[in-house]
């Protein structure tokens, strides 16, 4: 089974409702075929777009590359871009597996809570992301959506940035609380 069809398996699970890991409203753990880890952001679109300007958007997120971003893979488009009717958007990101930044600040949950030199050493990552997404590829299109939930942290505690390319999606997303 392709890679391909695998994601578009896993899609139609989730409209289906088959149990994955559903840790937040919205988004969904999944696992491809190869054994990546991944999450599966659903977002509705009522925007009307074209197909083509909608498909270039998503390529474009998809050539941004930075080790403090998390790496957007791809997407699976269900109904029509464009059209009266709602359209159903699946996007694909690399799973970071140690949770939000907030967790290590809050004290909130048990378990490890950041010291001085973690949190800052977590800052310096995101403004190193911050600065490449200001300057990157697609100069000011981040748009300043910095919270401690968007900041996550993998196996090795490195930080890196999320919900960074939703404006240059749509700017009906922001609206969605998505």
């Amino acid at each position: 089974m392709s890679e391909l069809h695998l994601l578009h398996k896993t899609v139609q699970d989730i409209q289906q409702g088959s149990p994955l890991s559903l840790f937040r409203m919205q988004l969904y753990k999944g696992k491809l075929e190869s054994g990546i880890q991944v999450v599966i952001r659903y977002l509705a679109l009522s925007k009307k777009y074209s197909i083509r300007n909608f498909k270039l958007r998503l390529d474009l997120l998809a050539k941004l590359r930075h080790p403090y971003l998390v790496s957007f893979l791809g997407h699976c488009i269900d109904g029509v871009v464009g059209e009266h009717n709602e359209t159903n958007v699946f996007l694909i990101y690399e799973y970071v597996s140690n949770g939000t930044f907030r967790t290590y600040i809050s004290g909130e949950t048990p378990g490890k809570v950041f010291n001085w030199s973690e949190r800052l050493s977590v800052l310096i990552d995101i403004a190193k992301a911050a600065h490449f997404l200001h300057t990157g590829m697609i100069p000011g299109f981040f748009k300043n959506r910095l919270k401690t939930n968007n900041i996550l942290l993998n196996e090795n505690w490195m930080a890196k940035l999320s919900d960074y390319g939703l404006s240059i999606i749509s700017d009906e997303s922001y609206a969605c609380g998505v």
